[in-house]
Order: C-alpha cells, then structure tokens, then sequence
C-alpha cells in the first residue's frame, strides 16, 4: 500500500508557476489562465477521486472478519442412536411385572437354585417316611413282648427296634438336609421378590 500512497500526491505546483510567469508577460489574459488553474485543479481532484475509486473495488475483501455464512453439510448424516426411553421395548414381562432387560437379568440371577416342585416331592417322601416311622414306633410302643417271650419273638422284638433306629438316624439326617434346602430356597425366594418390587413395576404401568 505504500506504492499506492504514493501515487496519491499529484504535485500542482507547477501550475502556480507557470501561471505566475504567464501572467507577468501578459497581464491582460490572467483571468483566462486561472480558469484554466481551476479546471486543471479539479481534473486532477477527479482523476484521484476515480482511481480512489476503482482501487477500492479492485481490493481483496479483508481477512480479518469472520465469514457468517453458513455451508451445507455434505458429509455422512448423523448415525449417533437416539436417546432410549425408559418405556421403550427394553422392557420384559416377568411375572405380573415389567422390568427393564439389565433389572430383568438380575431377577433371573437372583431366581432359586432349587427347583420348588422336586423340594415339594422331597417333603412327601419325607412325610412318608415318618409316618412309617411313626407306625413302627407304635408297634415297638404296643408290643406284648418281654423276657417270657419266646426267643422268636424276642429276636422279632428286637430287630423291629434296630429297624426302627436305623431308619430315625437316616430320617433325621435326611430332614436336616431337606430343611437346609428349604431355608436357602426360602431365602432366595425373599431376594428375588424384593428385588422384583424395588426395581420393576408391578401390573406393567
């Protein structure tokens, strides 16, 4: 720009002087050559004012603003996954309940170990068992035999006695167990539904 700037001083002095010299020699055409003074002036004032112009028309548009116009976007579209809902088809049914899949898959961890129909089985048997039991220890209980019995009915005496003791000891330890069964299946019965009532929703709503 400062070549520019330059070009920008147009020197008029000469046309002072020669106008000076001019109207020394011939005093009676003066106003005729300050006319021309002023003519000359005002061509150079327009030149300057027309190359000021076209300069400024010419001149690369500036840098330092920010342009604000905005530009399509030809790229990929956007394949970000939309935000899931809490009611969205992640829900399951479990029971009279509907959870979500990571609740439901808790629920399925949390779920008894034991099956409840063969525990229901075990019990029976059991029952069964004691009741033979019960049945045996009344014979035993019922029983006329004594030291004045025949020694076949001693020996009958007193292998239902063994009989019976031998089957108590198998009957306690089996119920024992069973009943261990039966607290952890109970325990995790309790688990699993307050789980299912905390974290689900009951009826589907």
């Amino acid at each position: 720009m400062e070549n520019d700037e330059d070009h920008l001083n147009v020197d008029l002095t000469f046309l002072d002087e020669k106008t000076a010299e001019v109207a020394e020699t011939h005093p009676h055409n003066t106003r005729y050559k300050y006319n021309w003074k002023n003519i000359a002036i005002i061509g150079g004032i327009v030149l300057v004012v027309g190359w000021l112009i076209f300069s400024g028309n010419n001149s690369p548009a500036p840098t330092g603003g920010q342009d604000t116009s905005t530009i399509p976007n030809t790229g990929s579209p956007d394949t970000s996954p939309a935000p899931q809902s809490s009611n969205s088809a992640d829900s399951v049914t479990v029971d009279e309940f509907r959870c979500s899949s990571s609740d439901s898959a808790e629920v399925d961890r949390l779920a008894p170990t034991e099956n409840q129909s063969q525990l229901a089985s075990d019990q029976s048997a059991l029952n069964a068992r004691a009741a033979e039991l019960d049945q045996l220890k009344t014979q035993i209980d019922t029983s006329t035999t004594n030291e004045n019995s025949t020694q076949d009915e001693i020996d009958s005496y007193n292998q239902m006695v063994e009989d019976y003791n031998s089957r108590l000891g198998a009957y306690k330890s089996d119920a024992a167990n069973l009943q261990a069964r039966l607290d952890q299946f109970n325990a995790e019965v309790e688990a699993h539904n307050t789980y299912l009532e905390t974290h689900c929703v009951k009826g589907g709503q």
